[in-house]
């Protein structure tokens, strides 16, 4: 069987950066808007008692209540995971909620953090004050170059100077552009703000 043009189009590993930035998990609504839509509910219709309990056991797809996902949210998280080719993606209401999730979701008593010295004040404080309470001890190194090639720089780092071994796992907090290729990292935290948004607010409340 041969695949038609539009099929393969419609495959979004076969778009372009570019492209996955404007259509990538886009989730259109009935009434078919061409922007993303915002859902500010915080509850879901369901077609019967049946439908609700499978959804809330996940034996159903579907969305449930947006404290644990949205149909804005959920396009943000399919849109990064394109850009970054990678598995899944999850956003935090905050870039300390992502920090903290992405280390205590792995750790455990017993386990060693390697770390920059130079990193944001309140990373530091989840590092050295938060995670020892729990009994994960750290090291703090000397600050890798911020470049593009920064991924690459930190793998080198650390296993140059015997800090890591081939198969730790790896969390980049990068405020560089989604999308990088070249490092085998398996986390990276972006500030959306930065990374995506290029430094302009997102929301403007007031003047």
């Amino acid at each position: 069987m041969t695949t038609k043009p539009d099929d393969t189009l419609k495959n979004p590993a076969n778009w372009l950066p570019a492209t996955r930035m404007v259509h990538g998990g886009t989730l259109r609504s009935e009434f078919a808007e061409t922007s993303e839509a915002l859902f500010l509910t915080q509850g879901y219709v369901y077609d019967s008692p049946e439908q609700a309990e499978e959804r809330f056991k996940t034996e159903s797809g579907g969305f449930i209540y947006s404290r644990y996902a949205n149909p804005t949210v959920t396009m943000l998280e399919e849109r990064m995971k394109l850009l970054e080719g990678a598995e899944a993606a999850r956003c935090t209401a905050s870039g300390m909620a992502a920090v903290a999730a992405s280390l205590m979701c792995f750790l455990k008593a017993g386990d060693h953090v390697v770390a920059a010295r130079a990193l944001f004040g309140s990373c530091l404080y989840i590092i050295q004050d938060v995670l020892p309470r729990f009994g994960v001890q750290s090291t703090l190194v000397e600050h890798v170059a911020h470049t593009d090639l920064m991924f690459i720089q930190v793998d080198d780092y650390l296993l140059s100077n015997e800090l890591a071994k081939v198969g730790d796992k790896v969390v980049v907090i990068s405020g560089s552009p989604p999308g990088i290729i070249g490092s085998t990292n398996d986390i990276r935290i972006h500030k959306v703000g930065d990374a995506v948004h290029g430094k302009a607010p997102i929301y403007k409340t007031r003047d």
